[in-house]
């Protein structure tokens, strides 16, 4: 498999790549960030990069297609 083509995203992905990921302009996509909708950066070296699982549970929030967490129902978590 090639690492460069879709539908390979890495795990952490820098700002050019998290933006196309979340198909959006680099602009944009830091917008969201700066409201909260989108998750914050995390330092990986000297660079900034976003967790492509948060992305994900980000865009499911917004969806509706967030799973509930299974342990709000039980009473050993309440």
């Amino acid at each position: 498999m090639r690492h460069n083509a879709i539908p390979y995203w890495p795990a952490a992905m820098k700002r050019k790549t998290v933006s196309q990921y979340a198909d959006l302009g680099e602009a944009a996509f830091m917008r969201l960030v700066e409201e909260g909708t989108m998750p914050k950066p995390f330092k990986l070296g000297r660079s900034d990069h976003w967790s492509r699982a948060s992305i994900d549970k980000a865009i499911a929030e917004l969806t509706g297609a967030a799973e509930p967490d299974w342990r709000s129902g039980s009473p050993l978590y309440r």
